[in-house]
C-alpha cells in the first residue's frame, strides 16, 4: 500500500473560531524523502480528531470521527474546503495525489437529494514524479491580496483538470463507487480497509478499545481480522473466481492449532523469551546509537578545535601584522626625534594609538577563545562519562534480570535443552557484542589521547602567542618611553636655546610661534655680529 507522505487543507473552519487558512504538512524525510512514520501531538481538543477526519475524507467521503459527521462542519451556504493526499507508490518513483472538495449546500447529484445531504463534493487525483503544475503544493487554492487571505473558488480543481488534457482528473459524487474502484484496482488503496479499520477506530471517543475488545480471543481475533484479510485479498487477486478451499483450509488449521494447549504454552514460553531478547537487541541498539553519538560529539569538537585552530592562525597573521606596524612605528619615532613640530608627529601617535587598541582586543579574543576551549573540553568529558556510566548500569541490571529468567526455565521448563542451547547461542552473541564494544571503546581512547595531544600542542601554541603578545608589549611600551624622552628632550633643546614657544593640546608647537622665534633670534644674531665688527674696527 502507498505512503502519505504530504497533506494539505485549505479552507477549513471547525469548532467556531478555529480556522485552518492553508496548511501544508509534510511527513517525509529531509536526507532521503521517504514517508515517515508520523506522530502528531496535540492537548485534549487541539483538533486530532478533526484531523484524521480530514484525512479521511479523500478515500472515504463522509467518514465519521469522534461520533460527529463531516456534514456537521458545513452549516453556512458557500462553506467550501479542499483536502489534499500526497502518496509516495510502492516501487516507482511517481507520486500519487488524491483530494476532495467539500462544499455546504445540497449537491448537483441525484443520489444525493434523495439522501438529503447538506454536502456536495468532487474528488480528484493526478500523479507526478518530481515537480508539475498540478502537485499538491503548486495547485493554487489561495491567494493574499493585499493582505487578506482568499480561498479559490469550489470549483477550481474541475476547471484545472479541464484544461489539463487528461493529467488532472475529477470524479463527481455519482461517481464514488468508480473512484474507490480506481484506487483499489489501480493503486491498492482500498475503501474497505479505511471503513472497517481507520474509521472504526476514530468514529467514537475510546474507539480503540472498544475495537479490540471482540477480539480477545483466538477465534474472534481470526474471524475479525484474519478472514476479512483473506477474503479481501482473494477478492482483489481473482475477481471472477472465488476459491473458498484455500479460505476453509487456512480458517481449520488456525482453529487446529488454537486448539493444541501444548504448543500454545510452547508458543508463549518463546514469544516471552523472544521478547526478552528483543530487549537486549533494543539496549544493544540504544548502545550503538549512544557510540554514534559520542563519535558526533567528537566531529563537533575537531570542528570547534579546527574552527580555534583558524581563529589562532588569523590572531598570529594579526600580531605579525602588529609586529611590522610596531617596527615601523619605531622607524617614525627616530624620525620624530628631529622633526618633532611637523605633521608627522601627529599621524604617527594617532597610527600607535589605533595599533595599540588593535593589539588589546586580539589579546582579548585570544584569552577568550582559551577559557572557551576548556569549558567545551570539560563539559564533553562530563557528558562522555555519565552517558556511558549509565549505560553499563543499565546494561548490568537488566542481563542480571535475564539471566535469573533464563534460569528459571531451565529448572521448570519442559524445553531445557532447547533453552539452554538457545542460552548458549545468546551467550557467545553477548560475548561477541561485549568484544565488539570493547574494540570500539579502545578506538575510542585512542583517539581521545589523539585529541589530548593536539589539545596540548594547541595550548603551547597559545602560550608561545602570549608571549609573543607580551614581547610586542614590551617593544610598545619601549617605544613610547622613547617618544616622552623626545618630548622632553626636545623641550629642553628650546628651553637652552631661549626660544619661548608653548606645546599645544595636539603635541605639536604652534609652526608660526617657531618662525616669529627664528627671525627675532636670527636679527639679534645679526645686531650682535655688527656690534662685534664694529667693536674690532674700534680696536
Amino acid at each position: 500500500m502507498p505512503q502519505i507522505s504530504k497533506i494539505r487543507i485549505v479552507n477549513f473552519r471547525y469548532d467556531g473560531n478555529r480556522f485552518i487558512p492553508d496548511e501544508l504538512y509534510d511527513l517525509t524525510s529531509p536526507e532521503t524523502g521517504e514517508a515517515l512514520n508520523s506522530l502528531f501531538n496535540l492537548n485534549n481538543g487541539g483538533g486530532k480528531t478533526v484531523l484524521v477526519q480530514l484525512m479521511m475524507q479523500p478515500v472515504n467521503p463522509r467518514a465519521m470521527a469522534g461520533g460527529r459527521h463531516i456534514e456537521d462542519y458545513f452549516t453556512r451556504p458557500g462553506d467550501h474546503a479542499f483536502i489534499l493526499l500526497e502518496w509516495k507508490l510502492d516501487g516507482s518513483k511517481d507520486k500519487l495525489l488524491t483530494g476532495i472538495a467539500i462544499a455546504a449546500g445540497t449537491s448537483a447529484s441525484s443520489d444525493d437529494d434523495q439522501k438529503g445531504s447538506r454536502i456536495r463534493y468532487y474528488t480528484f487525483r493526478t500523479t507526478y514524479e518530481k515537480s508539475s503544475p498540478y502537485d499538491i503544493a503548486a495547485l493554487e487554492l489561495s491567494e493574499n491580496r493585499n493582505g487578506r487571505y482568499y480561498p479559490a473558488d469550489f470549483d477550481y480543481i474541475k476547471a484545472q483538470a479541464k484544461a489539463s488534457k487528461g493529467a488532472l482528473e475529477y470524479y463527481s459524487s455519482d461517481d464514488s463507487a468508480k473512484w474507490a474502484e480506481m484506487l483499489s484496482e489501480e493503486y491498492d488503496i482500498h475503501r474497505t480497509e479505511w471503513e472497517t479499520v481507520i474509521e472504526t477506530l476514530n468514529k467514537d471517543e475510546g474507539g480503540l478499545n472498544q475495537y479490540f475488545d471482540d477480539a480477545k480471543t483466538s477465534d474472534k481475533l481470526i474471524a475479525k481480522f484474519f478472514i476479512p484479510a483473506i477474503e479481501q485479498k482473494l477478492i482483489s487477486t481473482a475477481p471472477k473466481r472465488h476459491d473458498s478451499s484455500l479460505e476453509t483450509m487456512l480458517i481449520n488449521y488456525a482453529k487446529k492449532i488454537t486448539e493444541k494447549e501444548t504448543v500454545i504454552r510452547e508458543r508463549d514460553t518463546n514469544d516471552r523469551l523472544l521478547g526478552e531478547l528483543g530487549t537486549i537487541n533494543d539496549m544493544v541498539e540504544k548502545l550503538y546509537s549512544a557510540n554514534d553519538e559520542l563519535k558526533e560529539s567528537v566531529s563537533q569538537a575537531h570542528g570547534f578545535m579546527a574552527a580555534l585552530s583558524k581563529r589562532v592562525a588569523a590572531i598570529d597573521y594579526d600580531i605579525a601584522g602588529i609586529a611590522g606596524e610596531t617596527a615601523l612605528k619605531n622607524d617614525l619615532i627616530a624620525h620624530i626625534r628631529y622633526e618633532e613640530s611637523s605633521a608627522n608627529y601627529y599621524t604617527a601617535e594617532e597610527r600607535y594609538g589605533k595599533a595599540k587598541a588593535g593589539f588589546e582586543e586580539i589579546s582579548g579574543l585570544l584569552e577568550e577563545c582559551g577559557i572557551k576551549l576548556g569549558i567545551k573540553k570539560h563539559e564533553a568529558d562530563i557528558l562522555r562519562c555519565a552517558d556511558l556510566y549509565a549505560q553499563i548500569q543499565s546494561a548490568a541490571a537488566r542481563s542480571e534480570e535475564i539471566r535469573k529468567l533464563i534460569e528459571d526455565k531451565e529448572n521448570n521448563s519442559e524445553d531445557a535443552e532447547r533453552i539452554a542451547s538457545l542460552k548458549y547461542s545468546v551467550l557467545v552473541k553477548a560475548e561477541e557484542t561485549e568484544k565488539a564494544q570493547t574494540d570500539r571503546d579502545s578506538g575510542l581512547e585512542a583517539q581521545a589521547a589523539a585529541e589530548t595531544e593536539a589539545l596540548k600542542k594547541l595550548g603551547e601554541i597559545r602560550q608561545q602567542t602570549e608571549l609573543e603578545a607580551e614581547k610586542a608589549r614590551d617593544r610598545n611600551n619601549k617605544a613610547e618611553s622613547e617618544l616622552n624622552a623626545a618630548k622632553s628632550n626636545t623641550d629642553r633643546r628650546l628651553r637652552s636655546l631661549g626660544i619661548e614657544a608653548i606645546r599645544k593640546f595636539d603635541g605639536f608647537y604652534s609652526a608660526d610661534e617657531i618662525s616669529d622665534e627664528k627671525a627675532v633670534k636670527t636679527k639679534r644674531k645679526e645686531h650682535l655680529d655688527t656690534g662685534i665688527q664694529e667693536t674690532n674696527g674700534i680696536i
